[in-house]
């Protein structure tokens, strides 16, 4: 994903109402052509002394959203109004990446106009993330959680 369209988020998330036990989620998260959201999540088990990912514990999970609208509201946040959407398989995300990215090889059309404040939308949403990259000099390496 971060190959195919940069700047991606990757961070963690867990259900679990202590972040000591249970299941982590690895989020991987790219905004891109002016009104897409493309999101992988996988459940990840971590090891806490090496603060690294060390096993992968579900099958990746991947969706496709489309923000028809950016509302910037008078507090100076954004709210974004969603459009069609797909959630779609590992499967369906190698015939995603071998087409380039052609949205017809997963069931959509691509819409090719950008929505008005969608770049404002995505830092707004990256902001609080720190930046993270798994490519090293255009090859993927293994996740670190940072301290």
């Amino acid at each position: 994903m971060e190959e195919m369209y940069g700047d991606a988020n990757h961070f963690l998330s867990s259900h679990e109402k202590s972040f000591t036990d249970g299941t982590w989620t690895w989020n991987t998260e790219v905004y891109f052509g002016g009104r897409y959201c493309l999101t992988m999540q996988v459940d990840v088990e971590i090891d806490y002394e090496k603060n690294r990912v060390v096993k992968m514990l579900s099958e990746p999970k991947f969706s496709l959203g489309e923000i028809i609208k950016v509302t910037v509201l008078s507090n100076g946040l954004e709210r974004a109004s969603s459009g069609e959407g797909k959630f779609f398989s590992l499967s369906e995300w190698e015939q995603f990446y071998e087409s380039g990215g052609d949205f017809l090889a997963i069931g959509m059309q691509k819409n090719p106009n950008k929505v008005p404040n969608f770049d404002r939308f995505a830092t707004g949403v990256r902001k609080n993330h720190v930046h993270v990259s798994l490519l090293h000099d255009g090859e993927e390496k293994g996740p670190e959680i940072a301290d």
